[in-house]
This record gives structure tokens, sequence and C-alpha cells, in this order.
């Protein structure tokens, strides 16, 4: 029971930290320019 909760518990920080992480990184390099990405139509949009 307690090494189930301690894995459980060390899984959640992991992804917390991961997260809060990538979203302070993702903020910093994010350009001021930021242009429309195109919508991807139909099966060949996602294959070519």
């Amino acid at each position: 029971m307690k090494k189930t909760t301690l894995i459980i518990l060390a899984l959640t920080i992991s992804f917390g930290f991961g997260f809060a992480f990538n979203n302070f990184i993702t903020k910093q390099s994010a350009p001021t320019n930021t242009q429309k990405i195109k919508k991807v139509t139909g099966i060949g949009g996602v294959l070519f």
C-alpha cells in the first residue's frame, strides 16, 4: 500500500514539474509574430 502510494505520488509530481517546465520554456521561446497554421483537410493533408 505504501509503495503504491509513493509511486503514484512520484508520477504526479513528475508530471506536474514536466508540465510547468514545458509551459515556462514555451513562453520564453515563443516568437513575437506568430503565423497562423493552415488547417489540414483530408487524408492527403495529414500524410503529405
